[in-house]
């Protein structure tokens, strides 16, 4: 019996010892997920001179973030200071630069009211047939090509519910 209290005591103290303590600043993602560099990529090739982002600023830091966007040439969109969040319209050439801000937390490439298809869905000319390889059979008359982007995910999410027999 004595030996499971002095283990109890023994882990206990493990435990809290590795504990994190409560002001612990969070791990940092100092770059830009490959959809947000692929954005930027198609924004200079539109040949736009500034992208949004959306930013979580480092605990506290979000006035020197604020500061930081300013100096680069951007303008603030929203400003949260509560949360840490900022929403910004920064050069492209400095959205990449702003990711290695020891004062950002993370930030992406907002494409709001914007395809990932670099404009080319439902965008084609009157005129336009697809190539199609001469062994294969031609399209019906009714196919929309390009394909359109459909908005179905997001206004017609999946929900497990029906799935579960929970309604």
């Amino acid at each position: 019996m004595r030996q499971k209290s002095i283990l109890t005591v023994f882990l206990t103290l493990v435990l809290l010892s590795l504990a994190a303590p409560a002001d612990a600043q969070p791990v940092r993602r100092p770059y830009l997920f490959k959809d947000a560099r692929g954005e930027l990529a198609q924004a200079r090739a539109r040949g736009e001179s500034e992208v949004v982002v959306v930013i979580a600023s480092m605990p506290g830091r979000n006035a020197r973030v604020a500061a930081a966007i300013e100096a680069m040439g951007g303008r603030i969109g929203f400003r949260f200071d509560e949360v840490d969040y900022v929403r910004a319209w920064v050069p492209v050439q400095g959205a990449e630069d702003l990711a290695d801000h020891p004062d950002v937390h993370s930030i992406d490439v907002s494409i709001t009211n914007r395809s990932r298809s670099f404009g080319l869905a439902g965008e084609a000319p009157a005129d336009y047939t697809p190539k199609l390889p001469a062994d294969t059979a031609p399209l019906p008359a009714d196919t929309v090509w390009p394909p359109v982007l459909s908005d179905r995910p997001l206004s017609d999410r999946y929900s497990p519910i029906g799935d579960l027999r929970a309604i």
